[in-house]
């Protein structure tokens, strides 16, 4: 039960009021704060950029302070630099043509001997009866 009186016949009936039509008010919304959103990370991310860039400059500048963590390095690290690799050679004229080969050297033993020729076959006796 409710302490409520019951309505009477004059008095109007409250309707509950139409659903309106969506305006796409609430997408519209949602896309400008994506929008804002990217542009807040954009800028926050060529701030970080022109910052650190800034620094490596200012460090290019007035000398790399933190050199001495690059004496750690083996002795090979810059070899190259200040060896450096010698130039290539340029070609020549032309290939070489190969030397003359030198004289065989006179034996003091005499040729040796050719063999003999093969003697003739014999002839073989013939199978048939």
């Amino acid at each position: 039960m409710t302490d409520e009186p019951a309505p009477v016949a004059d008095e109007p009936v409250v309707t509950r009021p139409e659903r309106r039509e969506p305006t796409g008010r609430f997408a519209l919304a949602l896309v400008g704060a994506f929008l804002a959103g990217s542009v807040l990370t954009c800028c926050a991310g060529a701030a970080l950029v022109a910052a650190s860039h800034a620094m490596r400059h200012e460090r290019m500048e007035h000398g790399w302070h933190d050199r001495d963590r690059w004496h750690d390095r083996p002795e090979w690290w810059d070899r190259d630099r200040q060896h450096p690799w010698p130039a290539p050679v340029p070609p020549g004229p032309g290939p070489v043509p190969p030397a003359p080969a030198p004289p065989a050297p006179a034996s003091p033993r005499p040729p040796a001997l050719t063999p003999p020729p093969p003697a003739a076959p014999t002839p073989t006796p013939s199978r048939t009866p």
